[in-house]
């Protein structure tokens, strides 16, 4: 059960910094005069809860502040939680919701994000009830325009099923409506598959029926195929014997082909050793030989000349290495003439002083001629010095000796070489003559064994003639040209037989399978049969569901299971404080009386017992009245263990204050916490713990 434990207020209406303390069993009067303060208190506590105001959120915040923040902090049994809502001059609303579920107690944020989400969560886990219904059944307040009484028919009728958490069922029909449909889809699917069994059972059976008509082709086909097998077999035969006599002829003709090769290659090279043997018998070797004689004279007068050729390219380098060498001499009498160009003005300033002491400028002078003395010594001593070394250098290159012109010794060379070119030939010559010699006798013996494999050619190719012409004979009485036309024949019948073979062995196969699928298939379609009587079953069963579900099924049973009893704790309550009663009824005739509509209409009778509607009473028995409904709604819940009452007696006489008082102290004795909120000085002795509000410059303090 739900109880209050502290309400803090900071700068909200006209609380600047206001905190209650609730004990667990706290039955509170807060008095105070009208303006001080007193419900704002308790509107506090509804804007802490449910963000509800007398006004928007930004008007609540309080005068002259930036931010309006109320805490409220709840227990249920050991369970604690800490309700924060804020909002700030510019309309910036937060809220903070934490719990005492940490490991050592400690206050945690609830798994809730953003306003929205832990409104929802205050509401239907926390409170478990709407705002409208909290004001109507927990928190009375002044003049509330959302009172039950207030409310349409049919919106009385959700309340009261909200009490009952009636919005599960709405969800339960919801995911009932949505199964239906589902349900549906699927039995849809299942007939159509139904049909699509049937028909391919149907299909399937005319297939089967057609396996022997398919046997009995295939065992025709197959004895043709054996036939035709047989006469193809002897017609390859005879191709082949043909082809293999026409191969024979081929490489017959090949051979003989080889064989005139052969001989002919044998001639060719007969014909060269004999050629060869008559041109050795006719060369004139003694002439030759004095050529070969001639090329070693030639060949030590070119020597003599390459001598020559070499003390000429020495005699030359010497000359170019000593040109390299040639010292350089340069001309100083330039810098001679600057240098005393320098000097001659300066020994006109040198001299004494004329009191005879040592002038201190001749001195500097003096070091300067000095100087550039040397610097004329020098240089014309290094002139002399490079003419003795050009000198000492042409008289040695003049006794170098004279490099010679080598053209002539160039020309020369040539003209012996080519003739030991020329004469190089008979030297070849006689190499090979002797070599010829030496070969002589085989070179005989070889000319006999051509002249006789020549003499074997012939024979055979003579031989292989005669084979040509006697399979020539062989295959003229073949007619190779009806073979080839019988044996297309021959297979052109046996494909049409193998197609025909084929087709019927795959109707076989397909009548088979076809045999195979009806059986299957029927066992499938009992299945499907089974699966849609179980869906039909599930179908009904939903739509019984989800008609009781609906607005007619268990929530007109809570309905009207509900409405007596509220109409009895309505009657009882309102019996202690007037004469007055009420009946609740759940349906209506429609205007023109030919119909009903559905809701919760609120009949009061008089002491008289006339029927008149709420609105023709007075202020204070309207009071009583909807302290009774309020009352009778709250005995329906549990959850909640504290009320709050607002100025719930105004406009009652004395008599009335006395019998409310009575029914406050039994409301006392049934809630653990009672905040009454009220200025009637006859409502303190019924409390015992007394606040009051009072309100000074502008804010309100408790005291």
């Amino acid at each position: 059960m739900i109880l209050l434990k502290t309400l803090t207020i900071k700068n909200f209406l006209s609380h600047e910094d206001t905190t209650l303390e609730f004990n667990e069993t706290d039955k509170l009067l807060i008095s105070g005069h009208s303006g001080s303060g007193k419900t704002a208190i308790t509107e506090a506590i509804l804007w802490t809860l449910y963000g509800k105001g007398r006004s928007e959120n930004r008007s609540l915040v309080r005068r002259g502040t930036k931010e309006a923040k109320c805490f409220l902090k709840l227990i249920d049994e050991e369970t604690q939680y800490v309700i924060t809502r804020s909002v700030t001059s510019s309309g910036k609303n937060t809220l903070i919701i934490t719990q005492n579920k940490g490991q050592k107690g400690q206050f945690l944020l609830i798994d809730r994000v953003g306003l929205k989400d832990n409104q929802d969560w205050i509401e239907k886990e926390l409170l478990k009830a709407s705002y409208e219904l909290f004001i109507n059944s927990v928190a009375y307040t002044q003049d509330g325009d959302e009172s039950f009484v207030k409310a349409t028919a049919s919106r009385r009728k959700d309340l009261l099923l909200e009490i009952v958490r009636a919005e599960n069922f709405d969800k339960l029909y919801d995911k009932t409506r949505v199964a239906l449909n589902e349900k549906e889809r699927e039995q849809t699917v299942f007939m159509t598959r139904v049909e699509g069994f049937e028909t391919a059972i149907k299909n399937d059976s005319e297939t089967a029926l057609k396996h022997d008509s398919y046997q009995k082709t295939y065992e025709e086909m197959t004895t043709q195929l054996k036939s035709f097998e047989l006469l193809e077999k002897d017609l390859d035969f005879q191709l082949n014997s043909i082809s293999q006599t026409r191969q024979q002829i081929t490489d017959k003709k090949v051979i003989k082909q080889m064989l005139i090769t052969e001989a002919s290659l044998l001639e060719v090279e007969l014909n060269a050793l004999q050629k060869a043997l008559k041109e050795h018998k006719e060369f004139d070797i003694e002439t030759t030989k004095k050529g070969a004689y001639e090329i070693i004279d030639l060949t030590h007068e070119i020597g003599k000349l390459e001598d020559n050729l070499k003390d000429n390219v020495m005699a030359q380098q010497n000359i170019n290495a000593h040109l390299s060498d040639k010292p350089s001499v340069f001309d100083y009498s330039k810098d001679i003439e600057i240098i005393n160009n320098r000097l001659i003005p300066l020994i006109k300033d040198t001299g004494k002083c004329p009191s005879g002491d040592d002038c201190p400028f001749v001195v500097p002078i003096q070091g300067q001629i000095d100087f550039l003395t040397e610097q004329i010594t020098e240089k014309t001593e290094k002139a002399e010095a490079e003419k003795e070394l050009l000198k000492k250098w042409e008289d040695e290159f003049s006794l170098l000796p004279v490099a010679k012109d080598t053209t002539e010794i160039y020309k020369k060379i040539k003209e012996l070489k080519e003739k030991i070119d020329i004469l190089s030939k008979t030297k070849t010559d006689i190499e090979e003559y002797e070599a010829f010699e030496k070969n002589l006798k085989e070179m005989n013996e070889k000319i006999v064994t051509l002249d006789t494999n020549k003499n074997e050619k012939l024979k055979e190719i003579l031989k292989a003639e005669n084979q040509v012409m006697e399979l020539e004979k062989t295959i003229a009485t073949f007619d190779s040209n009806k073979i080839n036309s019988d044996l297309s024949l021959v297979r052109l019948s046996k494909q049409q037989a193998q197609t025909f073979k084929e087709e019927a062995s795959v109707g076989m196969a397909m009548a088979i399978k076809a045999q195979a699928s009806v059986q299957e298939a029927t066992k499938d379609l009992i299945i499907l049969k089974n699966d849609i009587k179980k869906v039909q079953e599930e179908k009904e069963n939903l739509e019984l569901l989800k008609e009781s579900l609906s607005p007619r099924g268990i929530k007109a049973v809570i309905i009207d299971y509900l409405v007596p009893q509220l109409e009895d704790r309505i009657n009882e309550i309102l019996s202690q404080m007037s004469d007055f009663r009420i009946r609740l009824d759940t349906q209506k005739a429609t205007a023109n009386e030919e119909g009903t509509k559905e809701g919760l209409w609120i009949t009061v009778k008089n002491d008289q017992n006339e029927e008149m509607s709420f609105e023709n009473y007075s202020g204070g028995e309207k009071n009583r009245i909807i302290i009774a409904i309020a009352e009778g709604l709250a005995s329906l819940t549990s959850a909640i263990g504290f009320r709050i009452m607002d100025e719930m007696i105004v406009g009652l006489n004395s008599e009335m204050i006395s019998d409310f008082i009575t029914v406050l102290i039994k409301l006392q004795e049934k809630y653990p916490q009672i905040i009454f909120i009220s200025h009637i000085p006859e409502c303190k002795e019924v409390f015992e713990k007394v606040l009051t509000v009072k309100k000074l410059r502008g804010i309100s303090k408790v005291v």
